[in-house]
């Protein structure tokens, strides 16, 4: 608050020097005396001005309101009390934020505290445009006293010395309306107060589920509503009944530490300490695990899981890192299904909104087999977050209300429990809480807690505008507490007493006295025994207003303490969570630090599948590296990094995807003058992916063939590999089959000379590529056995080294071309699992080719409308990934069906598209099939019959010039169908008669049954 008299140059200018002192005596007087009722400091005096501060030393509830009825006590008193028979005239502006009080300056009366910051400067640039005896008020300050106060919008307000006009508000007068605040989590040994339904409904699903029809409870509400307090009820209520309990519990500072509230659940029920040796770990493990009957392959896994080294006993099998992760989160299910059929089990887990992707993914999966379980699955969340289970026949919704006044009050009383509450200070208390069960336990804490006039009608109980603000007040009461606290916000949400210890630099007792003081404050949780104690905020906010009270530079000094005790002392959590020691070098401000623990975690995820995460850590160093400045090292760190991160985004996108083109761009300008380095070949290998999915296959193919040139430069067999699958392929989608199946097999050949390891940076196998694809050109130029077993293998290939990305990618690209092969039943067999395994880990462009091929498929079966919807849904979610690629293969199949069920229209418009994308893109492996589509359409028109075989000759001769014998095969078995119409027999034979004599009889396909049946009907 700036204060200053209104006139006061004139005033100086008429009254004798001694008067006008006892002008200003008696002023300062009345302010001091108008303001300190409120709580307010006087910080200085610059002649006739006064600055206030209120909320320091110590922090208040409602500093806004606090000072605004301050102001108006200060107003009246000089309006009412004239200064030596001088009528004087007061102006007052208020600002609120956040600001650094410096050192004291002075002495005595003369002693002055000076707050850094835009704030006071604010204030007193409002003070000057207040009109006399006025107060006006900021934008943050009007916010934060909603209804308290009358207030006149003064719109735009433009200020001297700053750049920007400022809203301002002029306070006129208090009313009765009381303001609303955010909430927090309420106090967990507070009564159950108005959840009688609720917990009745939860303990009706806990019977059924207890009757084997296991239970789905989604808990929704906002913050400090209760969510947890009605979980807490239900587990008071079971407590006296034989069943089984596990809780998860995630917190926001881990939202992309993989499995992170699964993890620590099976630390704490194993028992694990920091001093374990693994010989104990182990040791705890197996106790657990055996006498419960676990496989020895589940012990495997799980030790693996928590990172606790097994012995001969329990072998670990070479699996790749997807088929571990699959297999885990197996081990994981069955565990859990034993633990419930052994006895009733309730599973609780409290804020999904904070769940990582990999955590979500175990939720899914269980939630998939609940229904057979004797299980109740309680899932609490806040309102912001949209579970996918609200529709499934075992789930029950409960969305928690505000208390009503009545409620309100018998919970506030049951909060205090030295004396009873006033009948004044509980209406008061209850009518600013607005029925938010946080609300109301904290600031009746907070009341019983410092305000010994609580009763008094001039204490001012308001509810803060965050409850934040009252937690502060309560750390500024607790002063043993409060630095303790600081340093475990800092840590996060929960904080171990060894680490604790590490960081504090206090004195054992010292550190001590503040936790057990922040224990029994009730701001803090304690479980385990010392050294193994850690200690749990309980709440995310109480934490948050526990580290708001710190300065950035204090901040910074505590996150890099963290940082290096956690890197010098805690090589779990090293190992395990690599992203935590990111988060606090970030926040240390130790960026080349930070952005190598952010690549680290990232990279641990993309071995781990955890496509999600990957992506977030690569994209937290990216935004960190753009903050340094610019320089030769810094650009070859963003080209790695964007390297990096194109691989997890390819998955989570698909390679057409528009985030994946930027990656794209950015790496090829980054390696422009990196001439011969990996980066280089490896951006340049972006470029030409991207560019495959969305620009002409002309553009592709030079790429290509740059490509090539660098690898051959190079001689090295990963970049050989690489570079052949991309010519191969750019060559295939060309139409060109027989070069780019020779070219795809080189590929093959030079990928198989070493590890998969090799490829990690480019998020794909050749082997695996390279086969399928050469499997497709085989069977399209007419070796179809060979190129199955080509397909096959590529896809055996995925599933034994490649991640859930590659294995969707196999499968997805197999049924793709049994579908051009003709082949429904093989088609339908690999969509389907392609569809499944990119549902489960969210992969965008291979589940929508398995909806194609899957779709054409149900329609070749009889399955007609099914089909054509599961098509038209494939292609619309291919389009929606940003890809162009397939375009013409999207539209052809189209075509196919409606013309199969007489949609003559419509397979007209589908074969323009196919037409004209073909002609501009030059996706011309197809250009056969649209000619041979085209005959079809034509003489299902009864158009002229030149027209008609002129469509089917330039198939014919389009299949011969490139080699494809089976598109051949398929226009000449058309054609022959048409001539035989015409009673054009002879004509008929000879045309199919040679074709199908080059295919081999033994392979059963199901275009060889087709031209075999219309031989057989020529005779």
């Amino acid at each position: 608050m700036f204060c200053d008299i209104v006139g006061f140059t004139a005033l100086s200018a008429r009254l004798d020097p001694e008067d006008l002192s006892t002008v200003i005596r008696g002023y300062q007087s009345r302010v001091a005396e108008g303001i300190a009722r409120f709580g307010g400091l006087i910080a200085r005096y610059v002649g006739d001005g006064i600055m206030i501060y209120f909320g320091w030393p110590a922090a208040h509830e409602a500093n806004a309101e606090r000072a605004i009825r301050g102001g108006l006590a200060v107003i009246e008193a000089v309006r009412q009390s004239p200064v030596a028979a001088e009528p004087v005239q007061v102006r007052i502006g208020i600002a609120t934020g956040l600001v650094v009080i410096g050192e004291p300056i002075g002495a005595g009366e003369a002693r002055q505290h000076t707050a850094i910051g835009k704030t006071p400067n604010l204030a007193a640039r409002l003070q000057a445009v207040a009109e006399p005896n006025s107060i006006v008020i900021d934008a943050a300050t009007r916010r934060q006293i909603g209804g308290l106060f009358d207030c006149r919008d003064l719109g735009l307000v433009p200020l001297k010395g700053l750049p920007e006009p400022v809203h301002a508000w002029q306070v006129i007068a208090a009313t009765e309306i009381e303001s609303r605040f955010e909430a927090l989590h309420a106090d967990a040994i507070s009564p159950l107060i108005g959840r009688e339904e609720e917990c009745a409904l939860l303990l009706r699903c806990w019977q059924r589920a207890k009757e084997g029809e296991g239970q789905l409870v989604l808990l929704s509400g906002e913050p400090g509503i209760g969510k947890s307090r009605l979980i807490a009820a239900l587990e008071e209520r079971l407590c006296g009944e034989p069943h089984s309990r596990l809780r998860y519990f995630c917190t926001p500072h881990h939202q992309d530490s993989a499995l992170y509230p699964v993890v620590m659940r099976w630390a704490r029920d194993l028992r694990f300490t920091r001093g374990d040796t693994p010989q104990e770990k182990r040791r705890k493990l197996e106790e657990a695990l055996t006498r419960v009957g676990t496989s020895v392959e589940d012990v495997a896994l799980i030790a693996d899981f928590l990172s606790v080294p097994a012995d001969d006993r329990y072998p670990t099998r070479d699996l790749n890192p997807q088929r571990k992760k699959a297999k885990t989160l197996e081990a994981l299910m069955r565990r859990l299904a034993n633990r419930a059929r052994r006895q009733p089990l309730l599973v609780l887990f409290e804020d999904a909104h904070w769940a990582d992707a990999s955590t979500l993914e175990l939720l899914d999966k269980t939630i998939g087999r609940l229904a057979n379980l004797p299980a109740l699955l309680v899932v609490s969340f806040r309102p912001d977050y949209q579970p996918p289970w609200v529709g499934l026949p075992i789930t029950t919704l409960i969305t928690l209300r505000r208390l009503t006044q009545e409620q309100a009050a018998e919970l506030a009383a049951h909060v205090v429990v030295e004396r009873a509450l006033s009948p004044r200070l509980l209406e008061r208390i209850v009518a600013q809480t607005d029925g938010v069960p946080l609300f109301i336990e904290e600031l009746t804490k907070t009341v019983m807690e410092g305000a010994e006039h609580a009763d008094s009608p001039a204490t001012h109980l308001q509810v803060p505008t965050t409850l934040q603000a009252s937690l502060i007040a309560r750390f500024d009461r607790l002063p043993a507490a409060k630095s303790v606290a600081q340093i475990g916000a800092a840590i996060g949400r929960e904080f171990a007493h060894t680490l604790l210890a590490a960081v504090a630099h206090m004195p054992a007792a010292q550190l001590a006295e503040g936790l057990e003081t922040l224990v029994a404050a009730g701001l803090a949780f304690r479980r385990g025994m010392p050294p193994d104690t850690v200690y749990a905020f309980k709440h995310a906010l109480v934490r948050d207003a526990a580290y708001d009270t710190l300065l950035h530079s204090q901040r910074q000094d505590l996150h890099a303490r963290i940082g290096e005790a956690l890197e010098g002392h805690f090589p779990e959590i090293v190992d395990m969570q690599p992203e935590i020691l990111a988060h606090h070098f970030t926040h240390a401000g130790s960026v080349h630090r930070a952005i190598a623990w952010w690549r680290r975690a990232g990279l641990r995820n993309v071995a781990r599948s955890a496509n999600s995460e990957a992506a977030t850590h690569f994209e937290c160093a990216l935004d960190l590296l753009g903050k340094l400045p610019p320089c030769e090292q810094r650009n070859a760190h963003e080209l790695d990094l964007t390297l990096n991160l194109a691989v997890p985004l390819l998955a989570i996108n698909g390679f057409g995807a528009q985030r994946v083109e930027q990656c794209a761009l950015r790496a090829t300008e980054l390696s422009a003058t990196r001439h011969g380095t990996p980066s280089q070949f490896a951006a340049r290998r972006l470029a030409w992916n991207s560019c495959l999915m969305r620009h002409p296959v002309q553009k592709t193919m030079a790429l290509a063939q740059d490509l090539i040139g660098l690898a051959e430069e190079s001689k090295n067999a990963a970049k050989l590999a690489v570079a052949h699958r991309a010519l191969g392929y750019s060559l295939l989608v060309a139409g060109k089959f027989r070069e780019g199946e020779a070219i795809l097999a080189r590929g093959a050949a030079f990928a198989d000379t070493i590890s998969d390891d090799e490829f990690t940076a480019y998020g794909e196998y050749p082997s695996m590529v390279c086969r399928a694809y050469g499997g497709q050109a085989k069977i399209v130029t007419g070796y179809l056995a060979s190129g199955a077993q080509l397909v096959e293998e590529a896809v055996a290939h995925a599933r034994r080294n490649g991640s859930a990305h590659t294995l969707a990618w196999a499968l997805a690209v197999a049924a793709h071309i049994f579908q051009a092969h003709n082949e429904p039943a093989t088609t339908a067999r690999f969509a389907r699992e392609a569809i499944d395994v990119a549902q489960e880990h969210q992969l965008p462009q291979w589940l929508a080719l398995g909806e194609r091929c899957l779709g054409w498929a149900m329609h070749r079966s009889g399955n007609i409308e099914a089909g054509m919807d599961l098509q038209f849904q494939g292609r619309k979610r291919w389009n929606d990934t940003g890809a162009m690629l397939h375009t013409t293969q999207c539209a052809v199949i189209l075509v196919d069906s409606l013309l199969r069920e007489g949609r003559i229209a419509a397979a007209r418009a589908h074969l323009d598209v196919a037409r004209a994308h073909r002609e501009h893109y030059g996706e011309d492996y197809l250009a056969a099939e649209i000619d041979r589509l085209e005959g079809l359409l034509r003489q299902s028109q009864r158009d002229a019959v030149e027209i008609v075989d002129g469509y089917f000759s330039r198939s014919l001769d389009t299949a011969r010039q490139q080699g494809a014998r089976l598109f051949e095969l398929r226009t000449a078995t058309a054609f022959a169908q048409v001539l035989a119409e015409r009673n054009e027999r002879r004509r008929a034979f000879d045309l199919l008669a040679p074709i199908y004599g080059w295919f081999t009889e033994g392979f059963d396909a199901v275009d060889l049954k087709d031209a075999r049946a219309v031989l057989n009907a020529l005779g």
